[in-house]
């Protein structure tokens, strides 16, 4: 026992021997010099060299410059360096030219370091040009234009690393290490130094550092390696002090900026105070505009002013602080202010600024709305809700509120969403003909003040459904809080002979103080309808918009984002979502036939894009299927006017839109065949539907995920379901009836005091059905009347009908009209 016992005593020991142990330190930094910087890649790595040699740091760069073949990994020591090109790993090209802009370069690169020099800390820097925030549309590519580092002139075309991608590169760096956080992240780029840039990846990096103005062209003082040869014990913190350190010392007499952050810090004690202020931010803007927007107007901009490259970007402290220290604002306000500032405080490690005004981090921070009309804006805007992750803050609504403040209520309840539990049935989440239901709805709590004591009663219309439990509590909601009424639910029987459709289902919301409001939403009954969703805009702007909403009713929704089908058989309708210029599909011919074999086999198609009917290869074939005449290809950037006014009859009648945030760039316009308009400004239609009696189209040349709500009907979710209705997709049948038969002269509407009349003419006995239906086509009264030939008159009660637009259908065997009226209380 003794000698097996020596035996294995020594193989272990011989093994922990052969086994590498680990460094305490392994820095990487990815030099994307393949471009003009290509000469500075020189100086840096000459700067590293200073670094005393200590086994336990390791100091690794991966170089690409300007020439061909050139690319090379390295093993910076003292006075020089080793190359250790891993040549024959997988990723590695066989001529030695990587493309340094392709963002899986920068993952392999990463890993491979950390797999053959493992470390008990890491760190890694991007090296390169920066974009800021937002990159120029000029130099984007398909997808989310977001901020950008590392371009590759040899073979990287217009290509960059972006903001989602560095986060997908940490994320695979953060499997690696054990899930365990990178200890340090930094940019030796320009103008990326924001709270954005921090907050984006703070949840796998302990300390970040970047720089919120243009860096000069030597870039950081890489001579800080040193500091880490000579202490390997270092924390990272300590690092990043270092970095900033020998940066403003380096740059003592230049104009320059860097700041590094604690990301630890930002998330658990600067996030939660920021939140607060800009929550209070909010619920001030409408009656402190002019205070505020002082405040905002009196922050410098030299760092970032110029909108392509992500600007503005004012010193986040310095707004705050002078919210803080305006007397004319309210006490809750100014206090919140402090706390962030505070906060912030905790947060910086370390900055440095010469020559601007920057404590650490900056902000994005418009003047004007994201929505103004500038390509730009709507561009960075879309790039800030798909990519930026700073968007799970507040501060994008608050930027909206910033542009066109409106008035915060105290206690505002919305509905939010809602869950069928239909366990005691097939448990498939959906309402279906003979079973019994709970539904589970969230409410949400936008006011400035909590809300107390809710409940809400369910109703519905339809007459295939009875609400056997009809209350609901949901006790206190919050400022800006969810609740729902798991606790309470409601139950519901659908009756056995139910068709396929949409239930409308109605919530009268109460709580304490005498607070009331009606909302409503709708669900799926039956087998949903089948429905495709292709998003071939760069921006997934519109497609996941629409998916969700569809999904959301409980249609079976297939979203794509790939090649387009060549079959579309089996869909109830298709919405393929094309994009605007420069960030767009072109739609080949047989693309276009494809959809159009579809369309006459009774399809129902949703076409959107700037140039699918004025430019595309496959324009030809579709115009006609869209009841378009032809096209005119547009004439530029800031393309189509607002607002766009929708038209009497169609999918958007009674909305207008004055805010646009989506590519506006060589928009069509349409001339109108055998179809509709459905949008126009200044004389211009781009929007067009189309009931062929075979197939149903709706084209619209904008993107409908970039319209912005307006606070009465206008909104994007009251128009999908309105070109839903009229596909025929299972909602109700009188948005449908709007668009077909219109004969609004044969009707006359008198208003009158709690009422209006109805008059028309008939040649003979008719059996008329009368609906008046709200902006959403839900029916609010059905009457049923044996009128007789010559002139008739119907009355509609409205005394217990809410203030707002209204259509009044009118419907008999080969007649189908709609007037709409406004009732103003």
């Amino acid at each position: 026992m003794r000698k097996l016992s020596f035996f294995a005593l020594s193989a272990l020991i011989a093994l922990l021997f052969y086994l590498p142990l680990n460094a305490s330190w392994t820095y990487m930094v990815y030099i994307a010099a393949d471009n003009n910087l290509s000469s500075y890649a020189n100086s840096d790595i000459s700067e590293m060299e200073q670094a005393s040699d200590n086994s336990n740091v390791n100091i690794i760069v991966l170089v690409d410059q300007s020439g061909n073949g050139d690319s090379k990994i390295i093993k910076v020591h003292n006075g020089g360096y080793d190359v250790i090109t891993p040549t024959s790993a997988s990723w590695w090209p066989s001529d030695n030219e990587l493309n340094t802009a392709d963002w899986n370069t920068a993952k392999d690169f990463f890993l491979w370091a950390m797999q053959n020099y493992p470390a008990d800390h890491y760190a890694l820097t991007f090296w390169d040009h920066g974009g800021g925030i937002f990159k120029d549309n000029n130099e984007k590519k398909p997808g989310p234009n977001s901020r950008a580092v590392c371009w590759d002139d040899t073979n990287g075309g217009s290509d960059y690393i972006s903001s989602g991608e560095v986060r997908q590169i940490l994320q695979a760096l953060y499997t690696q290490n054990g899930n365990q956080k990178i200890d340090l992240v930094g940019y030796d780029v320009c103008i990326v130094g924001a709270l954005e840039t921090h907050y984006q990846t703070a949840d796998m990096v302990h300390v970040s550092v970047a720089s919120g103005a243009s860096e000069p062209g030597d870039g950081w003082d890489w001579s800080f390696l040193k500091e880490l040869a000579n202490n390997p014990d270092m924390n990272a913190p300590s690092l990043g002090d270092y970095i900033v350190q020998y940066f403003g010392n380096y740059y003592s007499s230049t104009n320059s900026t860097l700041g590094a952050l604690d990301d630890d810090t930002l998330n658990a004690v600067f996030m939660p105070a920021f939140n607060t202020f800009v929550s209070e931010l909010y619920n001030n803007m409408y009656d402190y505009e002019t205070e505020i927007q002082t405040d905002r107007n009196n922050c410098s901009e030299s760092m970032n002013d110029d909108p392509s490259y992500g600007g503005p970007t004012p010193d986040f402290r310095d707004f705050a602080s002078r919210i803080a220290n305006n007397a004319s604002l309210p006490t809750s306000l100014r206090n919140a202010a402090t706390d962030v500032v505070n906060a912030f405080d905790r947060t910086v490690i370390n900055s440095y600024s010469r020559g601007y005004t920057f404590n650490g981090a900056a902000i994005w921070f418009p003047k004007s709305a994201p929505s103004c009309g500038s390509s730009w804006a709507g561009d960075n805007w879309t790039a800030y809700g798909n990519m930026i992750e700073f968007h799970n803050t507040q501060w994008d609504e608050f930027l909206l509120q910033y542009a066109n403040p409106q008035q915060v209520l105290p206690v505002n309840i919305t509905y939010v969403s809602h869950i069928i539990d239909d366990a005691s049935g097939d448990g498939n989440g959906k309402l279906d003909p003979g079973e019994t239901a709970d539904i589970i709805v969230t409410l949400r709590n936008g006011g400035t003040d909590n809300a107390t004591n809710v409940s809400a009663v369910l109703t519905t219309t339809s007459p295939y459904i009875t609400i056997t439990d009809s209350n609901g509590t949901y006790g206190s909601i919050a400022s800006n809080d969810s609740a729902n009424n798991n606790s309470d639910r409601y139950t519901v029987q659908v009756a056995a002979n139910a068709p396929d459709g949409i239930a409308d289902f109605d919530l009268a919301v109460t709580a304490d103080g005498g607070y009331s409001t009606d909302l409503s939403f709708n669900s799926i009954v039956g087998n949903p309808k089948n429905v495709f969703v292709w998003d071939g805009d760069g921006y997934n702007l519109s497609g996941t918009f629409i998916r969700d909403y569809l999904d959301n009713l409980g249609y079976n929704v297939t979203y794509s984002t790939g090649n387009l089908p060549t079959d579309y058989s089996g869909y109830d309708a298709i919405f393929l979502c094309f994009g605007v210029y420069s960030n767009n599909h072109n739609v080949s011919t047989t693309e276009a036939t494809n959809i159009t074999n579809y369309l006459d086999n009774g399809g129902n198609a949703y076409l959107e894009g700037g140039d699918i009917l004025g430019y595309d290869n496959g324009k030809d074939i579709l115009i006609p299927y869209c009841g378009v005449s032809s096209a005119d290809d547009g004439s530029g950037s800031n393309d189509m006017g607002l607002p766009l006014s929708g038209q009497t009859g169609t999918v958007a009648d009674g909305m207008v839109f004055n805010a646009y945030t989506g590519g506006n760039n060589w928009i069509d316009r349409y001339t109108v065949g055998s179809g509709i308009a459905v949008f126009t400004n200044s004389g211009n239609i781009f929007g067009v539907q189309y009931d062929n009696g075979t197939y149903k189209t709706v084209t619209f040349a904008f993107e409908l995920g970039g319209l912005t709500d307006s606070k009465s009907s206008s909104t994007k979710d009251n128009l999908l379901q309105n070109i839903i209705d009229f596909f025929g997709l299972g909602g109700t049948s009188g948005v449908i009836n709007k668009v077909n038969n219109l004969r609004q002269s044969s009707l006359k509407l008198i208003n009158k005091v709690n009422s209006f009349n109805l008059e028309f003419s008939l040649q003979s006995n008719k059996d008329v059905d009368v609906l008046l239906m709200d902006i959403s086509g839900r029916v609010v009264k059905a009457i049923k009347a044996s009128c007789g030939a010559g002139n008739n008159n119907v009355k509609i009660d409205t005394r217990n009908l809410k203030r707002g637009v209204y259509f009044v259908n009118v419907k008999y065997t080969g007649f189908n009209a709609v007037k709409k009226v406004e009732i103003i209380r």
